[in-house]
This record gives structure tokens, sequence and C-alpha cells, in this order.
């Protein structure tokens, strides 16, 4: 199976988020200020502010052990974190809130893929606000980094599954590899059906079909798993991007599949 790292970062860093680097990412210097004085009167003693996300990341890589808030409604600021995930270095794992519209649960789920660690709505109330970085700081959850998702565990203190409880059954004798990867492969198109991604869910079939034609999991099986699993991370980077470009990425992973599978 795909090598997964996790670290838990519940003694890193101050437990006061007043203490540490707030970047505030946001494009529009009204809600941006608002954000800030929110801040600076409940004690933040640094907070910095960014219009693009590189601005914000540059700010993150800088700080020791930074805090960052994007505004979701943004398609640049949201990125920032998607960004901020895939970078090198320790600034990788700081917590990210997520300032955003009206919050439905394909919204929130969709936002924990991109390795949000807790979501806020607008209109903002500061004690909303204050109890995300509360969140964040004093209940962290554990970080995970494979190579296509990389943020804090997304199962939210739910019991184990999906990834996690198929690599636990395969190592409990409960399942072959292959049949654990065929349930991944359903289990990734009805998730980026429900979250209205068919682009996504068209990753998921073409794992699926490659499989149908295994009678188990070899090394080289194992690899097509990563790439198609790599390509679901890509595609996340690539949210907003055009759906011409998206595609172009899922046509490429289907013709790498066919020439692997020849």
């Amino acid at each position: 199976m795909l090598a997964e790292h996790r670290h838990d970062r519940r003694r890193a860093g101050s437990t006061d988020w007043r203490d540490r680097l707030i970047v505030v990412c946001d494009p529009s210097s009204f809600t941006r200020r608002l954000t800030i004085d929110m801040l600076r009167m409940a004690g933040a003693k640094r907070v910095s502010a960014s219009e693009q996300s590189t601005g914000a990341l540059w700010a993150m890589k800088q700080a020791r052990d930074p805090i960052l808030i994007a505004d979701g409604r943004d398609a640049d600021a949201a990125s920032a974190v998607r960004k901020l995930r895939r970078a090198q270095g320790h600034h990788r794992e700081a917590p990210a809130v997520l300032i955003t519209g009206a919050v439905i649960a394909a919204d929130v789920q969709r936002a924990r893929d991109h390795g949000v660690s807790a979501i806020a709505a607008r209109p903002l109330a500061p004690q909303t606000l204050f109890q995300r970085l509360d969140e964040v700081t004093n209940r962290p959850r554990r970080f995970i980094h494979t190579e296509s998702f990389s943020g804090p565990d997304r199962r939210t203190g739910r019991p184990a599954m999906g990834d996690f409880k198929r690599r636990a059954d395969v190592d409990a004798g409960l399942v072959t590899p292959l049949q654990a990867a065929k349930a991944e492969a359903r289990a990734v198109i009805f998730e980026r059906l429900r979250l209205n991604d068919p682009l996504a869910a068209r990753v998921g079939r073409s794992l699926e079909r490659f499989l149908d034609g295994q009678h188990e999991l070899t090394g080289r099986g194992e690899e097509i798993v990563a790439l198609h699993r790599a390509t679901l991370g890509k595609l996340a980077d690539q949210d907003h991007d055009a759906d011409e470009a998206r595609l172009e990425i899922v046509a490429g992973l289907e013709r790498l599949v066919l020439r692997r599978a020849a």
C-alpha cells in the first residue's frame, strides 16, 4: 500500500494562537481589515495580511509556527491552502482556517480534501473565528501526508474508515490487497459524484477498469493504484482551473494506464 506519513502536532508550538503569527489572505480590503481588527482586539500579537496567495505563502514560510486564515470566496486565496499543503518545509503542516459563505456538506468535504483545518462561515462573528482558532491550536487533528492528500486527518474523530480501514483489513487478513483497491476505486467514484466532480469520479472508474482485469495486486498494480491517487491530488490542486485543463490530466492518466496494462 502507498506509504503514509502521520504526525501528531498537539505538542508543537504555542497553545495560544495569540502568540503565533497569523497570516490573513483576502483580496478584499474591507473584509481583510475586519478580520485583522477582530484578531487584534482579541489580543493577537502578530498579524500579517496579503491580497494574494503568493504573499501569504511567503509570510508563512518565514515564520516558525504560523496560522493561515484564507478567504474561501476567492479562488486564489482559497488555493493558498492547497499550495501550503504541497509546499516543502515545516510550514506545510500549519493550521489553516477557511472563511467562506454559506457552508453545505459538499463544501466542507471539499475543503477537508484540500487540507483545511477548520471552516468559518460569513457573516463572520468574532466568537466563531476565535473558537476555530482555539480548535486548531488546542485540539489539532493528526497531520497526514500521502501522494494524493496532505492535511489534517479528515476523519475528525470518527471511527477509522475508507483507506485507513482498508489497510487495516489487509493487514488483518480480512481482505486481499486487490479487494481493498477495488473498494477504494468504488469509494472514489461514489464520493466524487456526490461532490459533483465527474472528472475525479472518472479517475475512480479508470482504476476500477484496470483492477477488474487483474487476478492479484502485483507491484505494477500498486504503482498504477498510486498513480491514480496522485492524479486525484493533482485534480484537487487544480480545482479552480478550467475543465479543459483538468480533462487533459484525466485523459493523460487513461492513456498511460492503457500503455502500462498492455
